[in-house]
């Protein structure tokens, strides 16, 4: 079964003098469920900008973006936002966890988007199976860059989303903990039957996905121009 389906995916901005750059253009691709997938591609090639797409971060040109079978591109911004919470999980490179909030807070402020309860002892148990049992009530001030990144997956999996979509998850961490991190994301994406979605340029990251895509052979206009 296809949890993700593209069609003929266009992103085009205009710049203040008025002219139009093309950033995405995806005839077809697909992310069928449970599977794990890498796109490898060098800064500027439209990896994140792909990503925010498909999350209904951004809003396509043209096109059409189906998740679970539901067309997001024809939805409004709101019901983008909903069907996000209940779909997709998101890591994002820079983690963007709540600040002011502790690790337990930022897993139950991430259950109570969607259609979901908010239920304070999965999020224990995910942040336990992330080894951050004795971290849950310290804000990401006071956890390492390593620990906020393992705040950051269990946060995406919190839902438990049909796909993940990783955005150089690793891109902040030194060698030995990005291999650490990427084998806790792929292990509970599989434990929780996500498919996984990840880009990245690091080759040792790379290496380790049975199915690995170029970006610029999905994404004709990153051979013309180049854009994040």
């Amino acid at each position: 079964m296809e949890v993700l389906k593209i069609q003929d995916l266009k992103k085009i901005y205009v710049s203040p003098e008025g002219e139009k750059h093309l950033v995405i253009d995806v005839p077809q691709f697909v992310v069928e469920e449970q599977k794990q997938i890498a796109l490898q591609g060098t800064s500027g090639c439209g990896k994140t900008t792909f990503l925010n797409l498909i999350a209904g971060i951004l809003t396509a040109t043209e096109g059409k973006i189906f998740l679970n079978g539901e067309n997001i591109s024809t939805m409004s911004e709101a019901k983008r936002d909903i069907v996000r919470a209940n779909n997709i999980g998101y890591i994002f490179q820079t983690f963007n966890l709540l600040q002011g909030y502790t690790a337990l807070e930022n897993l139950m402020i991430a259950m109570s988007f969607g259609n979901h309860t908010v239920d304070q002892e999965r999020a224990k148990n995910l942040l336990k199976k992330v080894g951050l049992e004795h971290r849950m009530h310290y804000v990401p001030a006071k956890l390492s860059i390593g620990q906020q990144q393992r705040v950051a997956v269990a946060r995406a999996l919190i839902n438990k989303p049909k796909l993940v979509l990783a955005d150089e998850p690793t891109g902040n961490l030194d060698a030995k903990h990005a291999q650490e991190a990427l084998s806790l994301v792929r292990d509970i994406c599989s434990e929780n039957g996500a498919a996984l979605l990840l880009v990245s340029h690091d080759v040792n990251i790379l290496q380790k996905f049975d199915h690995l895509q170029q970006m610029q052979d999905i994404n004709t206009a990153s051979k013309t121009e180049g854009h994040e």
